[in-house]
């Protein structure tokens, strides 16, 4: 598995049009590394008893408008599961985020987003878990203190009644960069092993 997709534009490719046509190819190769990282974490995650929340769903706050070209391109993709510990009030979720986007939910920090991100954590939930928390929950990262060093951010929900979706109780994430993770190895010395070590499950982090 390597996210770096091989191909250079190099100095000689002056054809504006080749030059196109080679970054959407590279794009459409860096987007089917994400699809092998997701899914090499699916198998690592279902060894373990995690169940999909939202099937084969990666993708959210897309759009197909011509009035809203900013949101051709996903800002998040994801994998979000469930826990036979507590299917019903867990969630958790693996993500990559690509872009910083402000929503009624959180504003821009400035340096806190820098770079693609992969962030991995979980929400524990006052009221049963719905397949829509996958819309948002995976982008937890962009609210938290977490640090990109791995360090947990420890994450209260401070959101109005009105705002506040699925009345979250308790939430925790980290991140680490894109391209540090760039085989199986590499997510779950880097990513999941500090996650299941320091984070699950829910219940030592009441």
């Amino acid at each position: 598995m390597n996210l770096d997709s091989g191909i250079s534009l190099g100095d000689n490719m002056t054809d504006p049009g080749i030059q196109i046509s080679c970054a959407i190819t590279e794009m459409v190769l860096f987007f089917q590394e994400i699809s092998l990282l997701l899914r090499t974490a699916d198998g690592i995650l279902e060894n373990k008893r995690f169940s999909h929340l939202k099937g084969t769903t990666a993708v959210s706050d897309s759009s197909d408008s011509i009035s809203l070209p900013q949101k051709w391109i996903p800002d998040t993709i994801y994998r979000c599961y469930k826990h036979p510990e507590d299917p019903q009030h867990i969630a958790a979720f693996i993500s990559v985020i690509l872009l910083e986007r402000e929503s009624k939910h959180w504003r821009k920090q400035p340096g806190h987003f820098s770079e693609p991100l992969i962030t991995v954590g979980w929400a524990k939930f006052s009221q049963n878990i719905t397949p829509e928390i996958c819309s948002w929950m995976p982008k937890m990262y962009l609210w938290s203190q977490a640090k990109v060093n791995g360090k947990i951010g420890y994450i209260r929900s401070d959101f109005s009644d009105a705002d506040k979706p699925a009345g979250r109780l308790l939430e925790r994430c980290l991140a680490v960069p894109l391209v540090d993770i760039k085989s199986t190895e590499n997510l779950e010395e880097k990513l999941l092993n500090p996650y299941f070590d320091k984070m699950w499950p829910p219940s030592k982090n009441n």
